[in-house]
This record gives structure tokens, C-alpha cells and sequence, in this order.
């Protein structure tokens, strides 16, 4: 049996939607699919986190250079989790071309959420 999830994922890595606008967003999902089996579940992630899109990873490059940073994703990722796994400060230095961004704006190929908060 395959499960959906439905990933909803701003722009600003530090939004969270008002109450009020995702139980509005989970009425509109149950109009939309009402036979979903298992129902539906609407929740805030309460803080910056990043989306794994599980086996649809597609891998990440350079927002700037278009390389290929895959190797260093990771290490950087894990440099910039807090304890409780969410993002404060996404700004990274990319090894490519040593252009200053952040973790938010890398070319995530398809499939993948940058570091923002979802509902």
C-alpha cells in the first residue's frame, strides 16, 4: 500500500500559516479528494525543516553554477540543524564557486522542499 502526502511549502522558510488558514486548506483537500481512505491530517511544523521527499530524491545543485553539490548537501545540512532538527540560519558558502546563499535557495532538482516550513 502507497501513502500521498501532500506537502504545502512557502516561499519564506520562517512562515506559518494562521489556524484558521489550514483548517480552511484541509476543507478544501477534503472537497478536492473525498474519498481519500485514512483520511486526512493537517499539521504545522513548528519551525524551518526540510521537506525529504523520500524516494523521489532528485539531488541539489548550485543555485549559482548549476553544479552538482550533492557530496556537500549533506555535511551543510547537518551543520546548520539545531538539536531539535529544525533551521535558524540557512546561509551557507557553496564549495563550487564560493557564492554566498542559502539553504532555502539551492536548485533542488525536483521533488525536495528546501528548508521551510510546511502545512
Amino acid at each position: 500500500m502507497s501513502i500521498t502526502l501532500l506537502h504545502l511549502i512557502p516561499k519564506d522558510p520562517h512562515f506559518s500559516p494562521a489556524s484558521a488558514a489550514s483548517e480552511a486548506a484541509q476543507a478544501q483537500l477534503q472537497q478536492l479528494v473525498p474519498e481519500a481512505l485514512g483520511g486526512y491530517d493537517v499539521s504545522d511544523i513548528p519551525g524551518a525543516a526540510f521537506i525529504d521527499p523520500g524516494e523521489n530524491w532528485c539531488g541539489v545543485r548550485c543555485p549559482v553554477c548549476g553544479s552538482d553539490i550533492e557530496d556537500w548537501w549533506g555535511n551543510a545540512m547537518d551543520t546548520a540543524a539545531l538539536p531539535d532538527g529544525y533551521f535558524d540560519s540557512l546561509a551557507v558558502t557553496v564549495p563550487c564557486c564560493s557564492a554566498q546563499t542559502d539553504l532555502n535557495a539551492l536548485d533542488y532538482v525536483e521533488a525536495a522542499g528546501s528548508p521551510g516550513t510546511a502545512s
